[in-house]
């Protein structure tokens, strides 16, 4: 459910809705906040709750943000983004997301650690750290959207082989990418 949300999000951005695609994840992570706080201190579901929520949040925005790429794909004229693809460009593909899809694995499994050593301290505890990483997760998703913009907009520089402009662009990035950890960090 999260990948083809994540899928969705980035089609968008390479659509150029970059500022869509963030309001989806901001929607979806004060949606997010707000079935907490319900299925955990009103409904009293704790852990479950929590984890309901993340779930019907993504969801939610999955359904709304599909919907407006299925309109977005309509306007399109589908003979010229015909795809086809060789047995090179999987190749490719596969080289850069296998790693990364072995590296999510690795977090996704040191996030269900950390969760298992907080469950002892009781469902307060629990339900408070969860309740955290959504507020931090908004911070997050920020440098998220940014980073997926800038990958696309490398990705168009690399495509037209405009070498120049793939340099000030990575250097600018960057910068703005400690800028965002310094203010995030100040702010949390």
């Amino acid at each position: 459910l999260i990948g083809l949300y994540d899928v969705v999000r980035a089609t968008l951005i390479s659509l150029d809705e970059s500022k869509t695609s963030f309001y989806y994840i901001l929607a979806s992570s004060l949606l997010n906040i707000v079935l907490d706080i319900l299925f955990i201190r009103y409904l009293s579901m704790g852990v479950a709750g929590a984890a309901i929520a993340t779930v019907l949040s993504q969801a939610i925005l999955l359904m709304i943000s599909l919907t407006h790429l299925l309109k977005k794909m309509k306007t399109y004229d589908n003979e010229k983004y015909k795809l086809s693809v060789c047995k090179e460009d999987i190749r490719y593909l596969l080289s850069i997301a296998l790693p990364t899809a072995f590296q999510q694995c690795g977090v996704t499994a040191m996030y269900l650690f950390l969760q298992a050593f907080i469950n002892p301290f009781g469902n307060q505890i629990a339900s408070g750290y969860v309740a955290m990483s959504r507020v931090m997760s908004i911070a997050r998703q920020c440098l998220v959207a940014f980073s997926m913009t800038a990958s696309i907009y490398s990705a168009r520089y690399l495509a037209s082989k405009d070498y120049d402009n793939l340099k000030d662009s990575y250097e600018d990035k960057v910068k703005a990418v400690f800028y965002n950890e310094d203010y995030v960090g100040l702010v949390f």
